[in-house]
C-alpha cells in the first residue's frame, strides 16, 4: 500500500519512499501501462535486466505495434486473462505492456478497457511509463485515470527542462532511462 501524503492536488510532495524493484520471482507479472512505443522499449530494457527473452514480452493493444511480432500481441480482455494465467506458470517473471495513451483522460471507454485488461492480467505490480517532457498537469490527470500504480518508469529526463518534476507526481520513480 502506498503512503499517502496530503497536499493540494497537483503539488504533491516528492515521494521519497524506497522505489519498488521490478518483480523477479518465477510467475510474477509486471504490467507497464503507457504510450505503447515507449512502454514497449521500457519492457525490452527491463526484460534484458531480468534475463527474460524479448520475444516473451506481451503487448495488449487494439492495433499492431511496430517491431512487435503478431504472436506477442494480445488484443482483448479474454486474451489478457489467458496470457496472465500462462505467465503465472512460467519459470521467469513476465512483462506485459498495456497500451494506455495520454488521450485516455478524455476516453471513459478506453479507461474501462485498460482497467479490465489490467485486472484480467492479475499482475504482481503495475508501473506507468512516463514521458518526462510532458506537461506536469497533463501527467497528473493521466495518472489519475490509470489503475493503482506501484511505480513509474520515466523516459525523456535527459531532454526535459525540469528533470525533478517526475518526482512530484505522487508515485515512486523506479526506473529512469535517459
Amino acid at each position: 500500500s502506498m503512503a499517502t501524503v496530503t497536499t493540494l492536488p497537483g503539488v504533491e510532495a516528492p515521494v521519497h519512499a524506497a522505489a519498488p524493484k521490478a518483480p523477479r520471482r518465477p510467475g510474477d507479472v509486471l504490467v507497464l501501462v503507457g504510450e505503447v512505443g515507449p512502454a514497449f522499449e521500457t519492457a525490452r530494457t527491463l526484460a534484458a535486466s531480468l534475463r527474460i527473452p524479448t520475444e516473451r514480452v506481451r503487448v495488449v493493444s487494439h492495433a499492431p505495434v511496430a517491431g512487435l511480432a503478431e504472436e506477442q500481441r494480445v488484443s482483448d480482455v479474454l486474451e489478457a486473462r489467458l496470457a496472465g494465467a500462462q505467465l503465472a506458470m512460467e519459470r521467469t517473471p513476465g512483462i506485459v505492456v498495456v497500451d494506455a495513451p495520454l488521450a485516455l483522460v478524455a476516453d471513459a471507454n478506453g479507461c474501462d478497457w485498460v482497467d479490465d485488461v489490467v485486472a484480467a492480467l492479475d499482475p504482481t505490480a503495475v508501473w506507468a511509463v512516463v514521458d518526462a517532457t510532458r506537461r506536469h498537469e497533463d501527467l497528473v490527470r493521466w495518472l489519475g485515470v490509470l489503475p493503482q500504480l506501484e511505480a513509474l518508469a520515466v523516459h525523456g529526463v535527459a531532454v526535459t527542462s525540469d528533470p525533478e518534476a517526475v518526482h512530484h507526481l505522487g508515485v515512486p520513480v523506479s526506473l529512469v532511462d535517459g
